[in-house]
Order: C-alpha cells, then sequence, then structure tokens
C-alpha cells in the first residue's frame, strides 16, 4: 500500500471561523481535514502530522527552512511515495520554492490550500487536499510533477480567486484520474 504522509502547517485550509475571536484563525489539523476522505483507506495509507497550525502571515524563513527539513526528512523513510504540505497562500510559494532547493529526494512534494476556510461547506480545502494525495501517491518524478512546477514557476495571483496560481500549473480544474495516469506513464 502507498503511503502518503500529510504534513500540516496552518493557513486557510486548517482554519476556520471562531466565535470566540470573531474571526477566522489556524487550529484544524490534519487528522480533521482527513475525516472526509475515507475513500483512501483502500488505495493509500494517509498518515498525518501536525508540525504547526499558524497563518502563513505569521511564518518566519526559520519556520519555513524547518517545513522544508522536515520534508526532506519524511521522504528519505523508503516506505513514504510523497509529502503533502497543507499551507496557507501567503506563504507557500515562498516554501515550496525553498522545499526545492532543500529536498533531495525525486518523490513528489505537493503543496495544497484553499481561499476558503474548512468551516464554510464549500470549502475548496477538502477537493485540494483530495488531489493532492492522489499526486503524492502517483510515483510522479519530482521534475515533472504539478508540484514542482508550482515550487518553482508560479506566481500568486490574487486572493479573492479561487484558482490563483499562473503558471505551469494549469488554471482549470484538472482531471484527477488523467493526471494521476500520465504522471505514472511517464
Amino acid at each position: 500500500m502507498t503511503r502518503v504522509v500529510v504534513l500540516g502547517t496552518g493557513g486557510t485550509i486548517g482554519s476556520r471561523f471562531s466565535d470566540e475571536h470573531g474571526a477566522v484563525i489556524a487550529g484544524v489539523g490534519g487528522d480533521e481535514l482527513l475525516r472526509n476522505h475515507g475513500h483512501f483507506a483502500s488505495t493509500v495509507d494517509v498518515v498525518t502530522e501536525q508540525f504547526c497550525n499558524l497563518g502563513s502571515f505569521l511564518f518566519t524563513l526559520e519556520l519555513a527552512f524547518g517545513i522544508a527539513k522536515r520534508a526532506d526528512q519524511l521522504l528519505r523513510d523508503s516506505g513514504v511515495a510523497g509529502v503533502v504540505v497543507t499551507c496557507g497562500t501567503d506563504t507557500m510559494e515562498e516554501i515550496a520554492y525553498l522545499a526545492d532547493l532543500i529536498v533531495i529526494s525525486d518523490k513528489p512534494i505537493v503543496f495544497t490550500g484553499a481561499q476558503r476556510h474548512s468551516g464554510l461547506p464549500d470549502s475548496d480545502g477538502p477537493r485540494d487536499l483530495h488531489n493532492a494525495i492522489l499526486v503524492a501517491a502517483s510515483n510522479a518524478r519530482k521534475d515533472w510533477a504539478p508540484s514542482s512546477s508550482l515550487r518553482t514557476r508560479s506566481t500568486r495571483l490574487e486572493t479573492r480567486r479561487r484558482c490563483i496560481l499562473r503558471g505551469l500549473a494549469p488554471l482549470r480544474r484538472p482531471n484527477t484520474e488523467n493526471l494521476v495516469k500520465s504522471m505514472m506513464e511517464l
């Protein structure tokens, strides 16, 4: 069975509205994000690790370096097929680029986030996480996978739109089954 590690760091994908604070705050862990994705159980062993749980606007260079180093450590395990990093879109591009410089493994690292917090019924996070896990489990080569394209050649467009990155990553919703199949053929 293929094992994927979801490394949670916070961001909108790991946030919800707090009545106590009167704002959207990070606080949803990886286990909670995966509860609605039991269909992975038969094909992919998904393990979660919560590295931190912060809004990405609070990330420091030291924290970003720690995330990249932890992803590298996880990928050194021969039983791990890939890593998914859930993080905020404020710093996703920078952390992904840093990981591209630090991580030695050719296994995929997929960075994913959300524009709508997890407490909303139409949050984009669950779909994004689902697709990221499929790509990480696909044995995609690091130099081809969309995560690699995203890591080295993407630009954040704006936060009001659901599709915020411009670059080699497709701007339309990918057909995940075809995407995974095409990567496995390489």
